[in-house]
């Protein structure tokens, strides 16, 4: 196997594993009725063979923002669910 197909499927799954690791700040995605109660507890996963990470000066708040450009995204847009109970699954990215 060639470094570069084991590096792809290695790069996604810890970049999911990051997305899944943010926030934490105990809000939650049910029941109000409010603006949270429309989030999926789905976390989604991106493949490209490519992209560009830019970051900006951090702010008067100490805050550093970026922008992530993928190039050639997959069609497929890979997805997971670990709570309450373990699915995966696929869906078009609509691109």
């Amino acid at each position: 196997m060639t470094l570069k197909r084991f590096f792809l499927p290695v790069l996604a799954l810890v970049s999911g594993a990051v997305l899944a690791g943010c926030g934490g700040d105990g809000a939650t995605s049910g029941g109000s009725g409010g603006p949270a109660a429309s989030y999926s507890p789905r976390t989604y996963m991106l493949t490209a063979p490519s992209g560009q990470l830019s970051t900006a000066a951090a702010d008067g708040s100490g805050d550093i923002t970026g922008t992530l450009t993928l190039k050639n995204v997959e069609s497929q847009v890979l997805w997971y669910v670990d709570q309450p109970s373990l699915e995966v699954g696929t869906t078009a990215a609509g691109l």
